[in-house]
């Protein structure tokens, strides 16, 4: 990389990170506001679509609760003209006897996604009664997350008390003013790091305050499980954008199309190769169905046992032959323990690898793209034996790796960034997915993180992304690969 590049991204790197340290000053005041619960600060929603208020959801004041009532029967409501980067969110909720899945939303951002938390009473006080899930694009990613549940003493018909703690990419809840943690998530998995606030029904809702900045009792280091360092993951994948494609019928290798440009797509923690935060949803009333492919050559013929996770439906293929079709869909007989969550021992199968160049070709389909549910939709692969193969996957330039430490330092959670554990590869795919839909989508999307965040500009009055965009661009073009993604070294 030549000198002035790196010195360019140095300057930017350290403007930045001062910038954040003046805008995340832990000496700066906080306020404990406790929110009004009327319609003049709450606006009622059917879904993420504004609908006008029709019963679904009733406010009222009284001797119990001064600041208001919430009655949330169906739907959802979003807190009016506040964003929330983290901090501190109480609040009692009291769970309807007739049913429903009641939660708390932050980060916000309509349709493309939010932080959720939310309570099955029927599993209460199980394992199942407290749980986390990332909405990306709509879609509900809980079966991705098993590990994101908890127990909790919470009964429907009864008030409970809840304190989420927010802190970049952790999280805390506490139930009922208990001092430990009841739920601990170590790295938030959705894409925004400010956004609104939702409640959703079925339940009442008061007394919810909020302390923006106050992260007293926030908890958890993230840890990848499988680790980082595990070679025995398929990390580095191609992909052909999904596609409407029938309910019924099984695809063929001969189906694979040939006017068709590959992109790159490099697996997230778990080996998780997230088509949901790839793509989102497709057009129309049909199934999404994708291509993807990678490469293993073997010093010689061999068989490997390749353990799968899945969620949906997937056909493999080796040099053209089939050698599975599973699937892991929840709440039907084809779901795989526990509840059909997305792991490892989903599935498995034999590869027998030829000596030379293997092609492995996956075709993966999401069943329910555009119902009601929105479920997730992902695969990953993880070899039992890598000795004498060598494998398709990343190894990070040292752009690459610039690019990674720039971006964190440059989006609002600057404190937390220390925290966040994300792959390192995750920039040069945001910018790949930015840049399909043009410069423009760069330039908006980073404004609009910044103005949610309240980021200011730099001293000579250049938006702090328009810089990082400027300083990015020569380096992009040099990490893209042929469809703007960052390349393997």
């Amino acid at each position: 990389m030549k000198p002035f590049v790196v010195a360019a991204i140095a300057l930017a790197v350290h403007a930045s990170a001062a910038l954040c340290s003046a805008s995340t000053d832990p000496a700066a005041p906080t306020v404990a506001w406790q929110v009004p619960m009327d319609a003049a600060h709450w606006q009622v929603l059917t879904d993420f679509a504004p609908a006008p208020n029709t019963g679904q959801a009733r406010f009222a004041t009284s001797r119990e609760f001064p600041s208001g009532e919430l009655d949330l029967r169906k739907g959802g409501v979003l807190l009016k003209d506040f964003f929330f980067e983290g901090g501190t969110i109480d609040l009692d909720v009291d769970p309807a006897a007739d049913g429903g899945i009641p939660g708390i939303a932050f980060r916000n951002r309509g349709s493309d996604g939010e932080e959720e938390l939310y309570l099955r009473p029927e599993s209460c006080p199980g394992a199942e009664c407290l749980q986390y899930t990332p909405r990306i694009h709509q879609f509900l990613g809980w079966e991705l997350y098993p590990e994101y549940q908890a127990a909790a003493s919470i009964h429907a018909g009864a008030w409970a008390h809840l304190r989420l703690v927010i802190s970049g990419r952790r999280m805390s809840v506490f139930v009922n003013r208990e001092s430990r943690p009841a739920l601990v998530v170590p790295h938030l998995e959705a894409d925004a790091l400010a956004g609104a606030i939702r409640l959703r029904g079925n339940a009442r809702f008061a007394n919810v305050v909020i302390q923006p900045g106050v992260t007293e009792g926030i908890v958890g280091r993230f840890k990848s499980v499988p680790p980082r360092s595990d070679t025995h993951l398929l990390r580095h994948w191609s992909i052909m954008a999904p596609v409407a494609f029938p309910a019924e019928g099984a695809p063929l290798i001969t189906d694979v199309p040939r006017d068709r440009s590959w992109s790159t797509l490099y697996a997230e923690r778990k080996g998780m190769v997230n088509l949901t935060r790839a793509y989102g949803p497709t057009d129309g009333d049909l199934t999404a169905f994708a291509w993807l492919r990678t490469v293993i050559v073997a010093d010689r013929p061999r068989v490997v046992h390749v353990a799968m996770a899945l969620t949906g439906e997937a056909w493999v293929f080796l040099n053209g032959k089939l050698v599975l079709a599973d699937r892991n869909l929840w709440d039907v007989p084809a779901q795989r323990k526990p509840g059909g969550r997305f792991l490892l021992s989903n599935s498995g199968f034999e590869l027998p690898l030829t000596e030379g160049r293997n092609e492995l070709f996956v075709a993966a389909r999401n069943p329910f793209p555009n119902d009601d549910l929105r479920e997730a939709w992902a695969i990953a692969m993880r070899l039992d034996k890598t000795a004498g193969l060598q494998l398709d996957n990343v190894r990070l330039t040292r752009t690459t790796r610039l690019l990674s430490i720039d971006a964190r330092r440059n989006f609002p959670q600057c404190k937390a960034s220390r925290h966040d554990r994300s792959d390192k590869v995750a920039v040069a795919q945001r910018v790949q997915r930015h840049r399909r839909h043009g410069d423009g989508a760069v330039d908006s999307g980073c404004r609009g993180e910044l103005r949610a965040a309240g980021a200011g500009a730099l001293s000579d009055g250049e938006p702090r992304c328009d810089r990082v965009r400027r300083l990015w661009q020569p380096l992009v073009g040099r990490a893209d690969g042929r469809d703007g993604a960052a390349t393997h070294g």
